[in-house]
């Protein structure tokens, strides 16, 4: 896949012979011609930032920098990439990333694996217009790092109940992987409980809940085996990513729709009705 053209945005009513910044990006202001000569004298044209990311959109990962891009304006060339396939083996792709990784981003010169790493670059990078996102304040930042790292091991204990049957020979439900995995999103009822506000860190939203909601999103997948009944709060919050998230539909819903078809079709196989 070739990569996109920066994404231009049009702003109508600035001063010919102009240049100025908006969010990092250079703006050159001016005449615009277009064959339909829709646009007139005094328009903007704004180069909006723009990444490669080799992803493939069922991954909760790759849907977690995708919400984050959507929440900063970051256009992204979306890059099809698939693991199983052994698209991420391959020598050039080796080169750029040995970690044969996705979601790997390409930002300049710049190659970073590690969802957590790409959200925390593109926030530091592109954020300035959005600071709640990852916040400056030494303390506050440390909530939503604290947040990230839970989420790693969210995602930990819920690798240890699907791996074994999707990437495995498994032909029944390792009962301890889905106690483990329940008793995570628990810890999670609980942090969201004590934190006292909407959002996973508080009264705004960052970064975290984007990776959060990328993994419990893909957990509910398989709730016929959890008991979200016991989760008030973190059913709550779920809506609130979906209703309040930019562009949460776009970012995550067809990628979660991808990972429900496989998730499920290969837990019929291995497993039955069971």
């Amino acid at each position: 896949m070739r990569p996109r053209e920066p994404r231009l945005s049009i702003n109508a009513g600035t001063a010919h012979g102009e240049n100025t910044t908006v969010n990092g990006a250079t703006t050159l202001q001016g005449w615009v011609e277009t064959p339909l000569s829709i646009f007139s004298k005094h328009a903007s044209l704004v180069i909006m930032p723009s990444v490669d990311l080799y992803t493939l959109p069922l991954s909760p990962p790759c849907r977690a920098v995708l919400l984050t891009a959507k929440a900063l304006d970051v256009d992204v060339n979306e890059i099809l990439c698939d693991p199983r396939t052994g698209e991420t083996r391959t020598p050039e792709f080796l080169k750029m990333n040995p970690c044969h990784q996705i979601p790997t981003m390409k930002d300049g010169n710049l190659v970073i694996g590690e969802s957590r790493a790409i959200m925390m670059y593109l926030a530091n990078k592109y954020g300035e217009k959005c600071l709640g996102l990852y916040p400056n304040c030494p303390e506050e930042r440390a909530v939503v790092d604290n947040l990230l790292f839970f989420d790693m091991g969210l995602t930990s204990r819920y690798t240890g109940f699907y791996r074994p049957i999707i990437f495995g020979d498994a032909k029944a439900i390792d009962d301890s992987a889905k106690a483990s995995t329940q008793e995570g999103l628990e810890l999670l009822e609980a942090l969201l409980t004590s934190r006292g506000g909407p959002w996973a860190a508080g009264e705004k939203m960052t970064i975290a809940d984007h990776a959060l909601i990328a993994s419990v999103s893909s957990i509910h997948v398989h709730k016929k085996y959890f008991n979200f009944d016991k989760l008030p709060k973190v059913q709550e919050w779920m809506k609130l990513c979906e209703t309040k998230m930019k562009d949460y539909s776009i970012a995550n819903g067809p990628g979660l729709k991808d990972y429900e078809e496989f998730q499920l079709a290969s837990f019929a196989k291995k497993l039955g009705g069971n």
